[in-house]
C-alpha cells in the first residue's frame, strides 16, 4: 500500500529497541517507538509517513533509531521459530473461555 523507503544502509549494532520521545526542534514533532515501528511497517498514511521521512532526514536521533529498528526488522526472519507448548495453548485458551463468559454474562 505504501512505497518503500531506504533511511540508510550504515550497520547500527543493536543495543536497545526502547527509545524515548524523540522530538525532532525543527519540525517541532515528537516520535515514540509505536510512530517509528508503524513507519517501518508501512502501517501509517502517507502523509505521517512524509513528516518521519522529512524529520528522519534533519534529525540524528530519529534517522538512528530507524536505521536500528530496521536491521532488528531484518534480522528477525534469521530467528528460529518455536511452536508454543501445549500447556501455553490451553493457559489462553482458559482465559479466553473466561473472558467470553464475563462478557456474556
Amino acid at each position: 500500500m505504501y512505497n518503500k523507503r531506504e533511511i540508510g544502509t550504515v550497520y547500527v549494532p543493536i543495543t536497545t529497541l526502547f527509545f524515548p520521545k524523540l522530538t525532532n526542534t525543527e519540525m517541532m514533532n515528537t516520535y515514540n517507538n509505536n510512530d517509528l515501528l508503524r513507519y517501518i511497517y508501512n502501517e501509517m498514511p502517507e502523509a505521517e509517513v512524509k513528516k518521519i521521512t522529512e524529520a528522519a532526514k534533519n534529525d540524528w536521533k530519529i534517522r538512528e533509531a530507524l536505521i536500528e529498528l530496521q536491521s532488528a526488522k531484518a534480522n528477525l526472519g534469521s530467528l528460529p521459530m518455536h511452536s508454543p507448548s501445549k500447556k501455553s495453548v490451553s493457559k489462553i485458551m482458559q482465559y479466553a473461555e473466561e473472558a467470553l463468559q464475563e462478557i456474556t454474562t
